[in-house]
């Protein structure tokens, strides 16, 4: 049995401990995890895998602990990835200027597309020198097979480019795509 959990709780010294804890002491693997703190509030998404019983009593656990108010909890069955998510990963890389709408739009061009976003992380920042606000994204699409991967590269080049937006496509070994 597999479950997708996702946590919320005020960032803590031993936090990742506690929960790991909890997943391992009910004979639990930990297949997949995304951890970060976002100003004082630790969120953590991890796909957890066991036996039918060690997962109700994990589960059990969890809503124990978010009906205490330590943590909000939020669960879903999961089943591993079928047919559907067969054809190419790719690695897209984009920064610019900070300005409102960068995340909306490069979702909005893959999802035009028929492009699944498969994971994102996204970075505001300063430049060094002009201490300008920067902003900078991470992530991993699944192409589908019937789309052409140098297509895809000079259609997105050229919405980067009506953006304001560098990018860098590449496979996942690091060689351009």
């Amino acid at each position: 049995m597999r479950l997708v959990i996702s946590i919320l709780a005020d960032d803590r010294t031993g936090i990742v401990r506690e929960i790991t804890d909890h997943v391992l002491q009910r004979n639990c693997n930990i297949l997949d995890s995304q951890m970060a703190t976002l100003e004082g509030i630790f969120a953590m998404n991890m796909l957890v895998e066991g036996e039918p019983m060690e997962m109700a009593a994990l589960e059990q656990h969890l809503w124990q602990e978010a009906e205490e108010g330590r943590l909000s909890v939020a669960l879903r069955k999961s089943t591993p990835p079928g047919q559907d998510s067969e054809g190419k990963i790719l690695d897209i890389h984009v920064s610019a200027l900070d300005h409102p709408g960068i995340v909306n739009g490069i979702a909005r061009f893959f999802s035009d597309q028929g492009i699944n976003i498969l994971r994102m992380e996204t970075r505001a920042g300063t430049a060094p020198h002009t201490a300008s606000p920067t902003f900078t994204v991470s992530m991993r699409v699944l192409l589908p097979s019937d789309i052409d991967p140098v297509a895809l590269r000079r259609a997105f080049g050229e919405y980067c480019e009506e953006a304001a937006l560098d990018c860098q496509i590449t496979h996942p070994s690091g060689e351009a795509a």
